[in-house]
Formats: structure tokens, sequence, C-alpha cells
């Protein structure tokens, strides 16, 4: 296994139309998705291509599809974890903003919380005072689709309304 000082990226890949800015999100924030509102940029992506295309097929017949669809792959984290890595970029943090990180330790982006916990360090390092990680056991990567969705939702709930007052 990696360790958490030499991050291992995840290559994902985004089909979208050859026109459209591949990551801009503004197809998303135009019309919504599945997973957003309308209004918020969302950039969707698969971690093979083939669950990419299924993605697209399963919402749109096969003979609708654009002519000009792309494939493009992306290294995933590898901006953000930069960022996350950098003393001076954590520092920029407010040290008072509520941060929530609700994960399943049988995730394997974040390779079983081999990414977290560096992450979690950081911050509480940086001095930040509120941040509150709960970790699903058997959780995978996306817990608001797990099986204990109930309990995601009811704690991602609590700490909301404890943070909004």
């Amino acid at each position: 296994m990696a360790s958490s000082a030499e991050p291992r990226f995840l290559r994902v890949w985004r089909l979208c139309k050859r026109a459209h800015s591949a990551f801009d999100g503004e197809g998303s924030r135009l019309a919504g998705g599945r997973w957003n509102r309308r209004g918020t940029r969302m950039i969707y992506t698969s971690g093979s291509l083939s669950l990419a295309a299924l993605e697209i097929l399963v919402h749109c017949e096969p003979s609708l599809l654009p002519a000009d669809l792309v494939a493009i792959p992306a290294d995933s984290f590898a901006r953000v974890s930069a960022r996350l890595r950098d003393p001076a970029e954590i520092a920029k943090i407010r040290k008072d903003l509520p941060i929530y990180i609700f994960v399943g330790d049988k995730d394997p982006i974040n390779q079983d919380l081999e990414l977290l916990k560096p992450l979690v360090a950081r911050y509480r390092d940086a001095g930040l005072k509120d941040l509150e990680v709960k970790v699903y056991p058997g959780g995978r990567h996306e817990m608001l689709n797990e099986t204990n969705r109930a309990e995601v939702v009811a704690n991602l709930t609590a700490w909301l309304e404890r943070v909004a007052g």
C-alpha cells in the first residue's frame, strides 16, 4: 500500500461533447443533475471508461448520443492533494470554519483512510477549531448511498443544525 507521503492518484474519465469545456461544470450549473441542483457546478467523472459510458447510456438512447462525444482521462486529486499538503494553503483556511468530514473506512479512493489521516493531522496542526471527522465502518466511497444512508444523513443533518444554529 502507498504511504500517506506518496498518495496514489486515480485516473478518472469524463465523457462530454467536444465543443464543451470538459471541466468547467457549466452544463450541470445550467441544467442540474443527479447529484446537484441547478446553479451548482459539478463535474461528473467515472473510475473507468466503461463506467463513464454506462452512466450516459442509462440516461440516453444510443441513437441519441452526440456524434462529437469524446472521452477525456484525468488524474484526480493531483491539484487538490498538492494544495492540501501545502501548509501555506492550509493556513489560508479560517481557524473558525466548521469542517465536517465523513468517510467510509473501506473507501478505495482514500485508500482505507491512508489519505484521510494526514489531512486531518494537517488541519489539526493548523489550529482549525471546529473539525469533526466521522468514519463509518465498512463504508465505501459514496456514504450517502450506502445501506446506512439514514444514519449518515442524520449525522450530517445534526452537524449542519449545530453549525447553522
